[in-house]
């Protein structure tokens, strides 16, 4: 019979495990956010959408399920997430049990950029969660094309094409949100190399 383990004092804190994912009181959410992401990694052209939701209540856990897993996607080869995958049963159609590991192959080919947690306290009216997230993955690709000189040269363009690209969106995410204000200056797109009134410029061949 498996058993839960609760430790005193964890109670209301993120608790980010590594070992023992058998036994913890999420282990129905990280093989549901497992096969998820198995999914998603299996076929990104389809239309799964590729985001994980944890939801619940205040206080249930979310947090601590939420970076338990992302620690298991910044380690996929980790010993605790072998095992746990080795031993975990799950039933699967019609067929009996198969292991979560059979059930998860194109983990074996797959290596994560793990981006930090985004405290929800930075979300207003001028910064919210798409452009936070764009902003690191632009600030991570461009560190380590920085930190790689043999491909420096090579990647430059890439990191012009994506500064353009979080440009674009950025105009795009103020356009949706003066128009939902009223503003009848972003009923239209502005003129390619002028100033839009936000602060940003659009580039030639970029509008509309």
């Amino acid at each position: 019979m498996e058993s839960i383990k609760f430790y005193q004092g964890q109670e209301n804190v993120v608790v980010i495990e590594d070992k023992d994912y058998g036994q913890s009181i999420f282990k129905e959410q990280y093989i549901q956010a497992l096969l998820q992401l198995e999914k998603i990694i299996a076929d990104p052209n389809d239309n799964i959408p590729s985001i994980i939701a944890f939801c619940g209540d205040r206080g249930e856990g979310k947090s601590s399920c939420m970076e338990t897993v992302l620690k298991m996607m910044g380690n996929m080869e980790s010993a605790a997430l072998q095992t746990f995958m080795d031993e975990t049963v799950v039933q699967h159609e019609d067929e009996e049990g198969v292991t979560l590991n059979k059930l998860c192959p194109h983990f074996q080919n797959v290596e994560f950029d793990i981006l930090e947690t985004i405290d929800p306290a930075f979300f207003d009216e001028k910064h919210n969660v798409l452009e936070l997230v764009l902003g690191q993955m632009f600030s991570n690709y461009s560190n380590f094309v920085n930190e790689n000189p043999a491909i420096r040269k090579e990647r430059k363009e890439d990191i012009n094409k994506l500064q353009e690209c979080f440009h674009d969106a950025k105009w795009c995410q103020n356009h949706i949100w003066k128009s939902i204000k009223g503003d009848p200056r972003w009923r239209t797109p502005p003129t390619p190399g002028k100033r839009c009134p936000g602060g940003w410029w659009a580039r030639p061949g970029s509008a509309g």
